[in-house]
């Protein structure tokens, strides 16, 4: 995120750019088949998977944009599509040091999100984000 850009920017302007970002990576998902339940990425570093690191790069930019417009609701939706997007690498246990510092930016992104608002989601989703939470930390201490 290009902060001169950013300070210059309405924030108008910065949440039309956020929701391109998100908007984007759901295309770009979809054209790729790249959904969270794909399991095909074999073997270390395939073209999916740098395709899928790609997409967590804009990702992080919406995460950074999400916390300059003080929107942890929309960092939070950010932090699930990049785990989205790292589902199939880290269900098939590939070594990437990218991928572990992209856990450790989204962990971070984590624990300054108000627990009020993960705690809102009930049911499966609720379920969901304990469980992805869960998840990169378990992936963050191995």
């Amino acid at each position: 995120l290009n902060q001169v850009a950013a300070q210059m920017s309405s924030p108008i302007l910065l949440r039309h750019f956020l929701t391109s970002i998100f908007i984007q990576t759901e295309i770009a998902i979809k054209e790729g088949q790249l959904y969270c339940d794909v399991v095909c990425d074999r073997g270390a570093l395939s073209h999916n998977q740098v395709r899928r690191l790609k997409l967590c790069q804009n990702m992080l930019v919406a995460v950074e944009l999400a916390g300059w417009l003080n929107e942890p609701s929309l960092a939070l939706q950010a932090v699930v599509q990049i785990y989205g997007l790292l589902a199939p690498i880290l269900f098939h246990k590939i070594p990437s040091l990218p991928v572990v510092q992209i856990l450790q930016r989204c962990h971070a992104v984590l624990q300054e999100i108000p627990s009020s608002l993960i705690q809102r989601r009930h049911g499966i989703i609720g379920d969901g984000l304990n469980h992805m939470i869960a998840c990169i930390t378990f992936r963050m201490g191995k």
